[in-house]
Protein backbone atom coordinates (compact mmCIF):
# COMPACT_ATOMS: atom_id res chain seq x y z
CA UNK A 1 0.00 0.00 0.00
CA UNK A 2 2.72 2.49 1.02
CA UNK A 3 4.95 1.30 -1.80
CA UNK A 4 2.22 2.10 -4.28
CA UNK A 5 1.76 5.54 -2.71
CA UNK A 6 5.42 6.33 -3.32
CA UNK A 7 5.20 5.07 -6.91
CA UNK A 8 2.01 7.04 -7.44
CA UNK A 9 3.73 10.17 -6.14
CA UNK A 10 6.27 9.94 -8.96
CA UNK A 11 3.73 9.45 -11.72
CA UNK A 12 3.03 12.43 -13.92
CA UNK A 13 -0.56 11.49 -14.69
CA UNK A 14 -1.97 11.73 -11.18
CA UNK A 15 -5.64 11.92 -12.17
CA UNK A 16 -5.53 8.35 -13.58
CA UNK A 17 -3.98 7.16 -10.34
CA UNK A 18 -6.80 8.76 -8.35
CA UNK A 19 -9.46 7.22 -10.53
CA UNK A 20 -8.08 3.64 -10.47
CA UNK A 21 -6.98 3.59 -6.84
CA UNK A 22 -9.10 5.98 -4.76
CA UNK A 23 -7.75 4.74 -1.41
CA UNK A 24 -4.18 5.44 -2.46
CA UNK A 25 -5.39 8.86 -3.53
CA UNK A 26 -6.62 9.49 0.01
CA UNK A 27 -3.20 8.67 1.34
CA UNK A 28 -1.48 10.98 -1.09
CA UNK A 29 -3.91 13.76 -0.29
CA UNK A 30 -3.02 13.27 3.37
CA UNK A 31 0.56 14.14 2.54
CA UNK A 32 -0.64 17.23 0.70
CA UNK A 33 -2.71 18.12 3.76
CA UNK A 34 0.27 17.67 6.07
CA UNK A 35 2.19 20.14 3.94
CA UNK A 36 -0.75 22.54 4.15
CA UNK A 37 -1.47 22.51 0.43
CA UNK A 38 -4.78 20.78 -0.26
CA UNK A 39 -6.12 22.26 -3.48
CA UNK A 40 -9.88 22.50 -3.65
CA UNK A 41 -9.92 20.81 -7.04
CA UNK A 42 -8.35 17.70 -5.45
CA UNK A 43 -11.07 17.54 -2.84
CA UNK A 44 -13.62 17.89 -5.64
CA UNK A 45 -11.95 15.04 -7.51
CA UNK A 46 -12.16 12.81 -4.43
CA UNK A 47 -15.82 13.65 -3.97
CA UNK A 48 -16.47 12.73 -7.60
CA UNK A 49 -14.99 9.29 -6.84
CA UNK A 50 -17.39 8.76 -3.95
CA UNK A 51 -15.06 9.98 -1.18
CA UNK A 52 -16.52 12.32 1.38
CA UNK A 53 -14.65 15.33 2.74
CA UNK A 54 -14.92 13.88 6.27
CA UNK A 55 -13.31 10.63 5.16
CA UNK A 56 -10.44 12.52 3.64
CA UNK A 57 -9.80 14.50 6.81
CA UNK A 58 -10.03 11.30 8.88
CA UNK A 59 -7.14 9.92 6.84
CA UNK A 60 -5.33 13.24 7.14
CA UNK A 61 -5.66 13.08 10.93
CA UNK A 62 -4.42 9.48 11.02
CA UNK A 63 -1.35 10.46 9.03
CA UNK A 64 -0.61 13.48 11.21
CA UNK A 65 -0.86 11.41 14.41
CA UNK A 66 0.81 8.15 13.32
CA UNK A 67 2.65 8.90 10.11
CA UNK A 68 2.91 6.21 7.44
CA UNK A 69 1.80 3.55 9.94
CA UNK A 70 -1.51 5.34 10.29
CA UNK A 71 -2.22 4.72 6.60
CA UNK A 72 -1.66 0.98 6.67
CA UNK A 73 -4.51 -1.50 6.69
CA UNK A 74 -5.39 -2.49 10.25
CA UNK A 75 -7.21 -5.57 11.45
CA UNK A 76 -10.21 -5.19 13.71
CA UNK A 77 -9.27 -8.29 15.65
CA UNK A 78 -7.78 -7.57 19.03
CA UNK A 79 -5.48 -10.04 20.82
CA UNK A 80 -6.83 -11.56 24.00
CA UNK A 81 -4.22 -10.50 26.54
CA UNK A 82 -6.23 -10.92 29.73
CA UNK A 83 -4.65 -14.31 30.49
CA UNK A 84 -1.11 -13.45 29.38
CA UNK A 85 1.63 -13.36 31.98
CA UNK A 86 4.03 -10.46 32.23
CA UNK A 87 7.11 -10.63 29.95
CA UNK A 88 9.45 -11.24 32.91
CA UNK A 89 7.58 -14.41 33.94
CA UNK A 90 7.37 -15.61 30.34
CA UNK A 91 11.12 -15.17 29.94
CA UNK A 92 11.72 -17.15 33.16
CA UNK A 93 9.51 -20.01 31.92
CA UNK A 94 11.36 -20.14 28.61
CA UNK A 95 14.70 -20.11 30.39
CA UNK A 96 13.53 -22.97 32.60
CA UNK A 97 12.67 -24.99 29.47
CA UNK A 98 16.22 -24.58 28.16
CA UNK A 99 18.05 -25.16 31.43
CA UNK A 100 16.06 -28.21 32.55
CA UNK A 101 14.99 -30.05 29.41
CA UNK A 102 13.56 -33.06 31.19
CA UNK A 103 11.19 -31.05 33.39
CA UNK A 104 7.51 -31.32 32.63
CA UNK A 105 5.09 -28.45 33.05
CA UNK A 106 4.17 -29.41 36.64
CA UNK A 107 7.82 -29.74 37.71
CA UNK A 108 8.75 -26.49 35.99
CA UNK A 109 5.88 -24.67 37.71
CA UNK A 110 6.96 -26.04 41.10
CA UNK A 111 10.59 -25.02 40.62
CA UNK A 112 9.57 -21.53 39.55
CA UNK A 113 7.44 -21.20 42.68
CA UNK A 114 10.57 -21.88 44.74
CA UNK A 115 12.13 -18.86 43.03
CA UNK A 116 9.11 -16.71 43.84
CA UNK A 117 7.65 -16.84 40.32
CA UNK A 118 3.99 -17.81 40.51
CA UNK A 119 2.73 -19.50 37.34
CA UNK A 120 0.49 -22.54 37.03
CA UNK A 121 1.39 -25.70 35.15
CA UNK A 122 -1.22 -24.78 32.55
CA UNK A 123 0.38 -21.38 32.17
CA UNK A 124 3.77 -23.01 31.66
CA UNK A 125 2.36 -25.22 28.93
CA UNK A 126 0.66 -22.27 27.21
CA UNK A 127 3.96 -20.39 27.09
CA UNK A 128 5.80 -23.45 25.82
CA UNK A 129 3.19 -23.95 23.10
CA UNK A 130 3.61 -20.37 21.89
CA UNK A 131 7.36 -20.88 21.55
CA UNK A 132 7.35 -24.48 20.30
CA UNK A 133 8.79 -25.93 23.52
CA UNK A 134 5.93 -28.16 24.65
CA UNK A 135 7.75 -31.45 23.94
CA UNK A 136 11.08 -32.73 25.18
CA UNK A 137 12.41 -33.43 21.69
CA UNK A 138 11.49 -29.92 20.54
CA UNK A 139 13.28 -28.37 23.50
CA UNK A 140 16.30 -30.54 22.79
CA UNK A 141 16.40 -29.59 19.10
CA UNK A 142 16.09 -25.87 19.85
CA UNK A 143 18.80 -26.09 22.49
CA UNK A 144 21.17 -27.77 20.04
CA UNK A 145 20.48 -25.06 17.44
CA UNK A 146 21.04 -22.36 20.04
CA UNK A 147 24.30 -23.94 21.15
CA UNK A 148 25.56 -24.22 17.56
CA UNK A 149 24.62 -20.61 16.84
CA UNK A 150 25.68 -18.88 20.05
CA UNK A 151 28.34 -21.28 21.31
CA UNK A 152 26.83 -21.61 24.78
CA UNK A 153 28.27 -23.98 27.39
CA UNK A 154 25.94 -26.77 28.51
CA UNK A 155 24.98 -26.98 32.15
CA UNK A 156 25.11 -30.22 34.14
CA UNK A 157 21.37 -30.79 33.78
CA UNK A 158 21.56 -30.21 30.05
CA UNK A 159 24.45 -32.65 29.68
CA UNK A 160 22.50 -35.32 31.58
CA UNK A 161 19.51 -34.85 29.28
CA UNK A 162 21.71 -34.96 26.18
CA UNK A 163 23.38 -38.18 27.33
CA UNK A 164 19.98 -39.75 28.03
CA UNK A 165 18.78 -38.89 24.52
CA UNK A 166 21.98 -40.25 23.01
CA UNK A 167 21.60 -43.57 24.84
CA UNK A 168 17.95 -43.79 23.77
CA UNK A 169 18.87 -43.25 20.15
CA UNK A 170 21.45 -46.02 20.34
CA UNK A 171 19.16 -48.54 22.03
CA UNK A 172 15.95 -47.59 20.21
CA UNK A 173 16.87 -46.25 16.77
CA UNK A 174 14.18 -44.53 14.75
CA UNK A 175 15.14 -46.47 11.61
CA UNK A 176 15.54 -50.22 11.11
CA UNK A 177 18.80 -51.25 9.51
CA UNK A 178 18.34 -53.62 6.56
CA UNK A 179 21.01 -54.93 4.22
CA UNK A 180 19.17 -55.43 0.92
CA UNK A 181 15.69 -55.57 -0.63
CA UNK A 182 13.66 -58.46 0.76
CA UNK A 183 15.70 -58.52 3.98
CA UNK A 184 12.74 -57.45 6.11
CA UNK A 185 9.05 -56.91 5.36
CA UNK A 186 6.33 -55.25 7.38
CA UNK A 187 2.79 -56.49 6.85
CA UNK A 188 -0.59 -55.29 8.09
CA UNK A 189 -4.33 -55.69 7.51
CA UNK A 190 -6.58 -52.71 6.83
CA UNK A 191 -10.38 -52.64 6.83
CA UNK A 192 -11.47 -50.84 3.66
CA UNK A 193 -15.25 -50.84 4.01
CA UNK A 194 -18.45 -52.61 3.08
CA UNK A 195 -19.70 -53.22 -0.48
CA UNK A 196 -23.29 -54.17 -1.12
CA UNK A 197 -23.51 -57.67 -2.53
CA UNK A 198 -19.87 -58.39 -1.65
CA UNK A 199 -19.53 -57.79 2.07
CA UNK A 200 -16.60 -56.52 4.04
CA UNK A 201 -13.41 -55.68 2.18
CA UNK A 202 -9.96 -56.00 3.76
CA UNK A 203 -6.61 -54.95 2.35
CA UNK A 204 -3.42 -56.87 3.02
CA UNK A 205 -0.35 -54.62 2.67
CA UNK A 206 3.33 -55.55 2.67
CA UNK A 207 6.17 -52.98 2.69
CA UNK A 208 9.82 -53.71 2.02
CA UNK A 209 11.73 -51.80 4.72
CA UNK A 210 14.85 -51.39 2.54
CA UNK A 211 13.32 -49.99 -0.66
CA UNK A 212 9.92 -48.85 0.73
CA UNK A 213 8.24 -50.88 -2.01
CA UNK A 214 4.58 -51.43 -1.11
CA UNK A 215 2.40 -54.28 -2.34
CA UNK A 216 -1.28 -54.76 -1.59
CA UNK A 217 -4.21 -57.04 -2.33
CA UNK A 218 -7.85 -56.92 -1.26
CA UNK A 219 -9.80 -59.81 0.26
CA UNK A 220 -13.29 -60.48 1.57
CA UNK A 221 -12.09 -62.13 4.77
CA UNK A 222 -9.67 -61.36 7.56
CA UNK A 223 -7.97 -64.72 8.15
CA UNK A 224 -4.31 -65.79 8.37
CA UNK A 225 -4.42 -67.50 4.99
CA UNK A 226 -4.89 -64.14 3.24
CA UNK A 227 -1.62 -62.88 4.71
CA UNK A 228 0.18 -65.96 3.37
CA UNK A 229 -1.54 -65.57 -0.01
CA UNK A 230 -0.22 -62.02 -0.35
CA UNK A 231 3.33 -63.22 0.26
CA UNK A 232 3.05 -66.06 -2.25
CA UNK A 233 1.05 -64.24 -4.94
CA UNK A 234 2.52 -60.75 -4.90
CA UNK A 235 5.61 -60.37 -2.73
CA UNK A 236 7.60 -63.43 -3.82
CA UNK A 237 6.97 -62.86 -7.52
CA UNK A 238 7.63 -59.12 -7.50
CA UNK A 239 10.73 -59.37 -5.32
CA UNK A 240 12.21 -61.95 -7.71
CA UNK A 241 11.82 -59.49 -10.55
Amino acid sequence: MVRFLLDCWQQSNQEDCYHDHPREAYQKEAEFARAGCVPSERLSGLQNNGVSRQHFYDIKKAYEEQGIEGLREKTRRKPCLKNRVVPEIEAAVIQMAYEYLAYGQARASNELRKQGILVSSGGVRSIWLRHGLERFRKRMALLEKKAAKEGIVYTEAQLVALEAVKRERQTNPDEIETAHPGYLLSQDTFYVGYLKGVGRIYQQTAVDTYSSLSLAKVYTAKVPVTAADLLNDRVSTDMQK
